[in-house]
This record gives C-alpha cells, sequence and structure tokens, in this order.
C-alpha cells in the first residue's frame, strides 16, 4: 500500500492540476479546488467550493464540514447533508444504479422531507431495497394527517390527529379501534355504520355482502350466501333487502332467485316468500312451513309474546303463547295467557296437556276440556259428555249431558263418579227421536213420569213438583193482557194440513178459559169449545157463562122395591142397575130393578125404598126444580098395565114414587098407587128420563 500525507500541495509552476495516483489520500485540513480534483482517491474530507470534484472511480466523502457540493451524483450515507438543491431535472435519488426519487430539494435531518421544485406529484420509487421510515408519514403543512407504523407489523391512518383506521399483525382491521377482533372491526362512539351504494337507477340493480367458506378449490364462485339490497323500483333508493342462501352444490354464486329472507321497504318480513302480505311472513312451497322455537334448563320457556299499546301507554303486554321446560318429567303443556299488561309468561287463561286436557281458568284440567271460572265450571269428559256445575248452588253436583252407547242422549243431575259420568238422568232422548222427562225409555213422542201425587197448592202451585208442564206467556201485568194466548198447535199432513189448537186465553185479572180451535176450510180456524174458569163448557165461540155447560156427573142409585106392610124383606137380584148422569142441570136416569122375595100378600101397593136402610125412602141424587117422572117400560108381578106407571117425583122434593094414572085427576104424582095383585115374590121394573134441577 502506498500512502501520501502532506500537510498542504499547492500545484508547481502554475499550474491548475495536482495528480495523486496512489490509491488512499488522507487530509488533514480543508481541500481547495480551483477548477477540478481528478484521482483515484477511496476517502476524502471535503470542504466544497463552487468547484466540481470528480474522479474515477467515483470520490468518496466520509466528512464534508462546510460549504457547497455540487455533484451529479452523490453515493453514501447522506444522513448529515443538508440544504441539497436540485438543478436541472432535480435531484434524483438512486440505489443500485436505479432512480428512487426525484425532488427539488431533499433535506436529511430526522425526517426524510421531499419537496418538489413545482406544483405537481413526486414519485419515489423503492427497487429491490426497502424504503424504512422510522414513525409516520405525514402530509405537509397538516402534521396532524399520517400514514403511522406505531408497532411492528401494524400500520394505521391518521386523520386531525386521531387514529382512523388500523391493520394488526392478526391482518385484522381496526376502523375506529386500535384492537380490531376480527378481520374488520368497526367502532364509533355513536354509530358504526358501513354504505354500499350502487349508483345505477334502473329496477333489479343490487347492493350488498357475498360471503364464502374455506374449501378446496380456487375457482371464483362458491359465493353461497349474501345480503343484499335489490332495487325494486321504488323511488328515493327504497327497496328489499334480501338474504341469499345458494343450496346448489356447484360453483355458482347466490343470486336474488336463492332469496329465503326478504325486509321489503313496509318492513314486512318474508320467509320463503319474497313477497310479504304481513309483519312476518312464513312460506313453504312444497313442504311444511314450521316456526321452531327451543329453549333448554327447567323453568324456562318457550314462546310468543304480544305486546300492545293501550290507554295504560305503549309496550303493555297482552298476551303470551309459551311452554315450560321441566327437567323433572316429559310431560309438557301449551299456556296461553291474556290480560292488560302482563309478563312474557303471566296471566295464564288456557292450558293444553301432554295428555290432550285442555284447561281454562285451570292448570290442572280433569276432563278433556275444563273451563274454570269463578263462578261455574265446564267440562267435557272422554266421553263427550258436557259436565256443568254452579258453584253458587254447589261445590259437588254437576248437571250433565251424556251421549250413551245405544245412541241416547241423557240429562242427569249428582256427583260425577270416577270415570267423570254423571248419573240421575231427568231427561233423556232416545236415537228414534222421543223424549222421556222422568223415564229413560219412552216409548212416545213425548213422555213426562211423576211420582209426586201432591195436589196442586192454592197459591203458588206453578212450584209444585208435580206440575209436569208450563206453558207461560208473560207479556203484560194486573188489568193488562186480556186475550193474551199461549197454547199448543196440532198439525196432520203437509199440504192441505189439518190442524188444531188448545190454548189458554187470558179473560181477566187471575182468569181465563181454555180455547179449542180446529180448522174446517181453507183459512177458517174457528173455536169450537171452551172452559172457562168457573168450570162451564161453552160451544162453538158462545162465551156466556149462563149458557155453559157447568157440570157432569156420574153415579149409581141403591133403591128396592117393596109390598106395602112387608117393608125390610127380600134382596136386590146380582142384575139389579140404576145409574145416571147429571150433564149441566139435567139429571139423566136409567134402571133396571129386581127385588127378589118381597112377600106373597096381594092387593097391597109397591113403593120405592133406600136398599141400604129401608126405613128410608128412596131419593133422587139431586132436587127436581120440576114436577115430572121416568116412564116404566117393563115390569113383572107387579101390574100388567104398566105403560100408564111412571117413577114420579114432585118440585121440591127427591123421594121417588110409583104411580100410574088411575083417572081420579090427582095432578100431583106424590103417591104410591100401584097395587099388586100377584102372589109371585119377585117384582121388576124398568125405567128411563131425566129431570132438571137448580143444584
Amino acid at each position: 500500500m502506498s500512502i501520501l500525507n502532506v500537510n498542504q500541495i499547492q500545484p508547481v509552476g502554475g499550474g491548475n492540476t495536482i495528480t495523486v495516483s496512489a490509491n488512499d489520500v488522507n487530509f488533514s485540513g480543508n481541500i481547495s479546488i480551483g477548477s477540478s480534483f481528478v484521482g483515484t482517491a477511496s476517502t476524502a474530507t471535503l470542504a466544497t467550493i463552487s468547484q466540481g470534484l470528480t474522479g474515477t472511480p467515483d470520490i468518496i466523502v466520509n466528512n464534508i464540514q462546510s460549504g457547497v457540493v455540487t455533484a451529479t451524483t452523490f453515493i453514501g450515507n447522506g444522513s448529515g447533508l443538508t440544504g441539497v438543491t436540485a438543478s436541472g431535472s432535480g435531484i434524483n435519488i438512486k440505489d443500485s444504479g436505479s432512480t428512487v426519487g426525484v425532488a427539488a430539494t431533499v433535506d436529511f435531518g430526522t425526517n426524510l422531507n421531499v419537496s418538489p421544485a413545482s406544483a405537481g406529484i413526486v414519485t419515489v420509487t423503492v427497487g429491490d431495497t426497502d424504503f424504512e421510515i422510522v414513525d409516520k408519514i405525514v402530509h405537509t403543512s397538516d402534521t396532524d394527517t399520517a400514514l403511522r407504523f406505531p408497532a411492528a407489523d401494524t400500520f394505521s391512518v391518521e386523520t386531525a390527529g386521531t387514529e382512523r383506521l388500523r391493520v394488526t399483525s392478526a391482518g385484522n382491521i381496526g376502523i375506529g379501534t386500535d384492537n380490531p377482533l376480527q378481520k374488520l372491526h368497526l367502532l364509533d362512539t355513536t354509530s358504526a355504520n358501513i354504505y354500499l351504494q350502487t349508483h345505477n337507477a334502473g329496477t333489479g340493480s343490487t347492493a350488498g355482502v357475498y360471503f364464502r367458506t374455506s374449501d378446496s378449490s380456487t375457482a371464483d364462485g362458491f359465493f353461497k350466501t349474501a345480503i343484499v339490497l335489490e332495487d325494486d323500483g321504488s323511488s328515493w333508493a327504497r327497496g328489499k333487502l334480501h338474504i341469499l342462501q345458494d343450496n346448489t352444490a356447484d360453483a355458482s354464486n347466490a343470486t336474488l332467485d336463492d332469496s329465503v329472507l326478504t325486509i321489503n321497504q313496509s318492513g314486512q318480513i318474508g320467509i320463503g316468500t319474497d313477497n310479504p302480505g304481513n309483519v312476518l311472513h312464513l312460506q313453504k312451497n312444497g313442504g311444511d312451513a314450521i316456526l321452531e322455537l327451543q329453549n333448554s334448563g327447567n323453568g324456562n320457556h318457550s314462546g310468543i309474546f304480544f305486546v300492545r299499546e293501550s290507554s295504560g301507554g305503549v309496550n303493555k303486554g297482552a298476551a303470551n303463547i309459551h311452554v315450560e321446560s321441566n327437567t323433572s318429567g316429559s310431560g309438557s303443556a301449551l299456556v296461553f295467557g291474556c290480560g292488560s299488561n302482563i309478563s312474557p309468561t303471566g296471566s295464564e287463561r288456557l292450558r293444553i296437556t301432554s295428555g290432550g286436557l285442555v284447561g281454562i281458568g285451570t292448570d290442572n284440567p280433569l276432563n278433556g276440556l275444563d273451563l274454570n271460572q269463578s263462578e261455574g265450571r265446564f267440562r267435557v269428559n272422554r266421553f263427550s259428555h258436557l259436565l256443568m256445575q254452579n258453584k253458587n248452588n254447589s261445590t259437588t253436583n254437576y248437571w250433565g249431558i251424556s251421549v250413551r252407547n245405544n245412541g241416547d242422549i241423557d240429562f242427569g243431575y249428582g256427583i260425577p263418579d270416577v270415570n267423570n259420568l254423571i248419573g240421575g238422568d231427568k231427561l233423556t232422548i232416545t236415537s228414534a227421536g222421543n223424549v222421556g222427562i222422568n223415564t229413560t225409555d219412552p216409548q212416545s213422542r213425548l213422555e213426562v213420569f211423576t211420582d209426586d201425587d201432591t195436589d196442586f197448592g192454592n197459591s203458588s202451585n206453578t212450584n209444585n213438583t208435580n206440575s209436569l208442564i208450563r206453558l207461560f206467556n208473560k207479556n203484560g201485568t194486573d188489568n193488562t193482557a186480556v186475550n193474551n194466548y199461549v197454547g199448543i198447535r196440532f198439525d196432520v199432513a203437509n199440504g192441505a194440513t189439518s190442524s188444531a189448537w188448545l190454548s189458554y186465553v187470558r179473560t181477566g185479572n187471575n182468569t181465563g178459559a181454555f180455547q179449542f180451535k180446529a180448522r174446517n176450510a181453507a183459512s177458517s180456524y174457528p173455536e169450537v169449545a171452551r172452559i172457562l174458569s168457573s168450570g162451564g163448557i161453552t160451544f162453538n165461540g158462545d162465551t156466556t157463562q149462563a149458557n155453559a155447560l157447568d157440570d157432569y156427573e156420574e153415579g149409581t142409585l141403591n133403591w128396592r122395591l117393596q109390598r106395602t106392610g112387608a117393608i125390610g124383606s127380600g134382596s136386590n137380584n146380582n142384575d139389579t142397575s140404576i145409574t145416571y148422569t147429571k150433564i149441566g142441570n139435567r139429571v139423566y136416569v136409567s134402571g133396571y130393578l129386581y127385588t127378589e122375595n118381597t112377600g106373597g100378600s096381594t092387593g097391597v101397593t109397591v113403593e120405592l125404598r133406600d136398599n141400604a136402610n129401608t126405613n128410608n125412602v128412596a131419593t133422587l141424587p139431586y132436587v127436581p126444580n120440576q114436577a115430572g117422572g121416568f116412564p116404566i117400560t117393563g115390569t113383572r108381578t107387579i101390574n100388567d098395565n104398566y105403560r100408564n106407571m111412571a117413577v114420579t117425583f114432585i118440585q121440591g122434593q127427591s123421594q121417588v114414587y110409583i104411580y100410574t094414572d088411575d083417572g081420579n085427576n090427582a095432578y100431583l104424582k106424590n103417591t104410591n098407587n100401584v097395587q099388586i095383585n100377584s102372589t109371585q115374590t119377585h117384582l121388576v121394573i124398568q125405567f128411563c128420563g131425566s129431570y132438571t134441577t137448580n143444584s
């Protein structure tokens, strides 16, 4: 190695060039260059003036203390260079011979500041090496806007002095947060929104996000799931929001035809339909549309809660449908709640157990349907029998409506047995349509049975248990409702129907009459009979009390034939029969009187005596209001001339006589004047007739 150490070098003879051929030249002081410096030195300490410094190879300068260095190319550590000014096309910053930047001035201080000489774009190009920045890149005259490298493998963007975006070493991107938890994490103190916009006003255009899970394929497709807004032709950027789910096993991407959930611009949600007709519309084409709600944990619930606005305000619970988890058993119940301001599982009103029992007002239904209310209870047992209870009347007895195995329907009252059946049948309707009251086997269309023979009372007779049927027209009060009716109509045959009515007509306070009408022409329904409240019967529309047939009676008379002087002898033959019939004020009497063993005396008269006590004369059942008699139509023993004989009586007396007209002008027939002229002991007469009475 050749080394030249000198304190001062000057050109000899006034020349302008000093040539040094040594490899290394060390200068302990400044080098003043007039025009140029040419050499092969690899190291120099240089304070430049206006002249250039050149050499082949390039001059390597370790330290330039002061002055101005003018050069076309500088290679080396420029950390101490300041005030570098471009000339011509600018300063070219190179790396390994390639230009990495052009600028008018370069200031290598704490930071690298590249300022263009004129308005335009400064391009810094890094070739095969890195461009290192210790902290951040800021905007000129806007130092609170920067690109930063706050940590290893981390990149951030700041505006207004606040970090806005960060990419972590894990590749997570945070907007508004410096700790993104996922690939994209947005955070804002008021709202974290993402705007996606398609600049196309045409119907059918979309804006959305598509999703794809990892698979072994490198194809561009397989984006099977998406959230997409569809422009459906509505104005003001409105449309339908879809969730797309393409279930086809191919490389295709999801399209609007793959919509599984749609929310239209009115907020209506469609699942399985893109045209919902209500707030929530579920549709399944070619299958079941099932809504599944599931919970776990004992005592927890799955259900639906209905909330409304009421006079009490908004958000008032109105109804719920739910089931409750029960880890201690396999049974379950579907519960319906309803109220004015209830909880999501409160105010139970109806329950369906896992056994199919339905309870309303009870959480323990006893039958298929059990309706339990404050005043009564209604149940339907497994035989479809109806059980009804009035709690105010009894806590044990029920009315029951029961369909029997033979098809009959029974109405009963009593306590249900272990099978929830009620006996004590009160009314039965047979499968043939016959109706029985207090009988379970009616053989006629209507049969009413009673075993109570108590007479009707004088005042409250309608409450007697032997009141079989009651018809009540409630129209009117005292002094009103005269000629109001209640009754029964009878019809026979279709078409020209034969009809009749039995009715009760009000004729005044506490009085009335039974009325019978019968059809006797196409439109004529005259009254044919009436039973007055006094007991009389009138006919053919006559309602006058005086014309009423108001009495009827049938009876027998116990008379005996006797010979004068032999009273008490004999007895009546079994063929003896004397009867009377009283209709109104007329009494009809007819008889066959046969008395045996009356004695054999002749020339005596025959008379009528009381058979029970022959000391008493025979009498009529009612006192006649006229004189008269009953013609005798046949005799035996008494007198063959019976055609002039009669059983007679006089007005105002009930005694009867056997009388014959003997021509003595006796106009009062109150004597026994018929003689017996035969010893024959048997006496016989037969007679008939009538009389009137005031009774």
